[in-house]
């Protein structure tokens, strides 16, 4: 080898480490390079996400706030209109002047009461104008002997023979009070 010539070979194998050098380093600037932009992206991203969430939350709270404002409308109107009928009723009831009697409310006991009233008796009913065939009182006769009160548990307040004051029916186990007020508590019994 001669002095002042270089090696071939080592030539090529420096060239091939540049060469390699340079690939890695470019291969470095890449990568740095795709990291920040994603970086960016992951930021921009971000900041669009916030954004829009600030705005949906901007919107939920002004369509709140309209709603608050329409029912505090829609209140103020109703009051409103409340207190011209209001007044509108006392200037017709000062106008009347007429003394309105109180009616009472009939509950449903009350009114069911009434209706039965009307249908049936009662234990004082004079029975004196009414047929067999209406209605008949439970009692046994036996002639000279107490009368006892049949179906009904309240026993007898006189201990006066029946003949008396009973009258036998068509059949013999019933009988048809005659008196204007009986003395037994008999069971009253539509035919």
């Amino acid at each position: 080898m001669q002095k002042g010539h270089r090696d071939d070979n080592k030539v090529t194998q420096d060239k091939a480490s540049k060469k390699k050098k340079k690939k890695k380093k470019k291969k470095k600037k890449k990568k740095k390079k795709k990291e920040k932009k994603k970086k960016k992206t992951k930021k921009k991203e971000k900041k669009k996400k916030e954004k829009k969430k600030k705005k949906k939350k901007k919107k939920k709270k002004e369509k709140k706030k309209k709603k608050k404002k329409k029912k505090k409308k829609k209140k103020k109107k109703k009051k409103k209109k409340k207190k011209k009928k209001k007044k509108k009723k006392k200037k017709k009831k000062k106008k009347k002047k007429k003394k309105k009697k109180k009616k009472t409310r009939r509950t449903k006991r009350t009114r069911r009461r009434i209706v039965l009233k009307r249908k049936r008796p009662t234990q004082k009913y004079s029975c004196r104008h009414r047929t067999v065939e209406n209605f008949f009182f439970h009692c046994s006769i036996q002639p000279g002997q107490p009368r006892s009160c049949d179906g009904d548990q309240t026993s007898c307040a006189s201990n006066r023979p029946v003949e008396s004051e009973l009258r036998a029916s068509t059949s013999p186990s019933f009988s048809v009070c005659q008196q204007q007020q009986p003395v037994c508590h008999f069971l009253v019994i539509y035919s």
